[in-house]
């Protein structure tokens, strides 16, 4: 995980921050995203939209003919974020 986000601070996509929490609470790292969110999901969409989705992600796909939006759903869905 760590090295996908070094890949998304090079290019600015993402800024972190080291943080030190003194004795007990180590070193870590803080990441935020630099962007706006919906040009963010909006590359995102023209992406799976040119190329496609790897076939790895289809069970995570939830069908809904009726909508233009795919959405897709990871771990338990009574877990909260």
């Amino acid at each position: 995980m760590r090295d996908h986000l070094f890949e998304l601070v090079m290019p600015g996509i993402v800024s972190v921050t080291e943080r030190n929490g003194g004795r007990r609470g180590g070193t870590f790292r803080e990441h935020e995203l630099n962007m706006d969110e919906s040009l963010l999901l909006n590359s995102m969409d023209n992406t799976v939209n040119n190329v496609g989705l790897h076939a790895s992600l289809e069970d995570y796909l939830i069908d809904d003919s009726d909508s233009d939006v795919v959405s897709a759903s990871i771990g338990d869905s009574d877990s909260e974020w």
